[in-house]
């Protein structure tokens, strides 16, 4: 795992800033990605369980998985703009401004499912993904959404802090807890190169 060192949380803060204002209109997600991860859930019987995505942006990907999983909305997460943290439960507030690698006690135990695809977007890996993994209800479903893009040979920087393998990503996962699956080409072809990295809170 290669790892950008900030020197100061606002050189942190900043960087996420500026990433999301060059990449605010860009929709990482694809929809025959989303297409999996709404099966994944499904699969586990938590279609009907309120869910968050972190590290939205714009927040497409809270549209593509309320329709697919029929949910009448999907709240979300993003550090550098969205509406007060404190709306959380409200429709209208759908993508919230908050900093990811932070608990929130209203969140704690509260989600059916928790899916990511900004986990490079985090300088403390496991400390993020134990943040998540507390957010679940007992049974809940964590997914991390991993490409080839996460451990780019460019190496880290300001913004997208962390690079990784796939096995680094499954290992950090395992880490906070002990039923970790993937789920590739392999299993389902319309992944691609992509992978989706799986966990349940069994407590």
């Amino acid at each position: 795992m290669r790892q950008y060192r900030h020197q100061t949380a606002r050189e942190y803060l900043e960087a996420q800033k500026a990433t999301y204002e060059r990449k605010k209109d860009m929709v990482w997600l694809q929809p025959h990605h989303a297409d999996v991860i709404a099966e994944q859930i499904h699969e586990e019987d938590l279609a009907q369980a309120a869910g968050i995505c972190h590290g939205v942006r714009s927040g497409a990907e809270l549209g593509m998985l309320s329709r697919r999983l029929d949910l009448p909305h999907v709240i979300g997460t993003e550090i550098a703009r969205g509406y007060h943290v404190a709306d959380w439960n409200l429709r209208r507030r759908p993508v919230l401004k908050w900093d990811m690698r932070k608990p929130y006690d209203d969140w704690r135990g509260r989600f059916g499912w928790v899916y990511s695809n900004s986990l490079d977007h985090s300088n403390d890996p496991l400390m993020t993904v134990e943040v998540w993994m507390d957010q679940l209800v007992p049974g809940g479903l964590l997914v991390v959404h991993w490409s080839p893009g996460h451990d780019h040979p460019r190496g880290p920087d300001a913004a997208d802090c962390t690079m990784a393998t796939l096995d680094e990503y499954v290992e950090i996962v395992a880490k906070a807890a002990n039923n970790v699956r993937t789920v590739g080409a392999v299993e389902n072809l319309k992944m691609i190169d992509h992978v989706l990295v799986l966990a349940r809170r069994m407590t």
